[in-house]
């Protein structure tokens, strides 16, 4: 009597069969695929040490949606931000420059200071973003080249992506003070020229070191003269 009345109330929402013995497998399909998605791409999550992150796309992938969404998730700060974009914007010139993957060069500078407000000491920063990478299944050579942009880490820079990262964070804020000091305080103002004028650096038309005792390496394959990327 109880599996006659199930099949009346399935006949009296969905109809006589065989409407209903297509629905109701359909629906329960439905779910099935709806619930592996969210395991498998819709919501990575990964938790330790009180971090947890979630993802709405593959994290595998090295697209500026999935940057921008660790950024915005650890980072509250519009400056620590705007901080970041300026460095992603630098890199990505730089990767257009050297015909390297612009997509990929960016994913890494845009996330690598995603977890310096929550650990802003050198004991944490980088290393507890790294671990969240890993975490989610980054290769080595993009936490690789996060620990190399901070010189305690003993990470040593080495590919032409970590130089570059090194090089864009440290004079990305330089560039940015030179900027504010203007009466526009309009950065499409600021000159070459100027930079180097306010740094007095002894290479000149080199703008890619952090300070004068730091000045003894370049980017890869530059030249001893102004190599700025044509668009940043």
């Amino acid at each position: 009597m109880e599996q006659a009345s199930n099949m009346d109330t399935l006949v009296e929402r969905y109809g006589p069969a065989p409407r209903a013995f297509l629905v109701v497998p359909m629906v329960g399909a439905f779910f099935i695929d709806f619930t592996n998605a969210l395991l498998i791409t819709g919501s990575s999550t990964c938790s330790g040490d009180g971090d947890s992150v979630e993802l709405q796309v593959s994290p595998m992938q090295l697209t500026r949606e999935i940057a921008w969404d660790l950024v915005t998730r650890h980072t509250q700060s519009e400056n620590l931000r705007k901080h970041m974009l300026a460095v992603e914007a630098a890199v990505r010139g730089y990767a257009r420059m050297f015909g390297e993957d612009e997509e990929a060069w960016g994913f890494v500078a845009l996330v690598h200071d995603f977890d310096y407000e929550q650990y802003p000491d050198a004991e944490n920063h980088p290393f507890r973003g790294v671990e969240i990478l890993q975490r989610l299944g980054y290769p080595e050579w993009v936490t690789r080249a996060i620990l190399s942009h901070a010189d305690y880490s003993g990470v040593p820079r080495e590919s032409r992506l970590e130089h570059t990262l090194y090089a864009c964070d440290e004079m990305s804020g330089f560039v940015t003070a030179a900027a504010l000091v203007r009466p526009s305080k309009d950065l499409r103002e600021v000159e070459v020229k100027s930079i180097q004028k306010r740094w007095k650096l002894p290479l000149p038309g080199l703008p890619l070191s952090v300070s004068t005792s730091q000045q003894s390496w370049a980017l890869p394959s530059a030249p001893r003269s102004v190599r700025s990327p044509s668009t940043v």
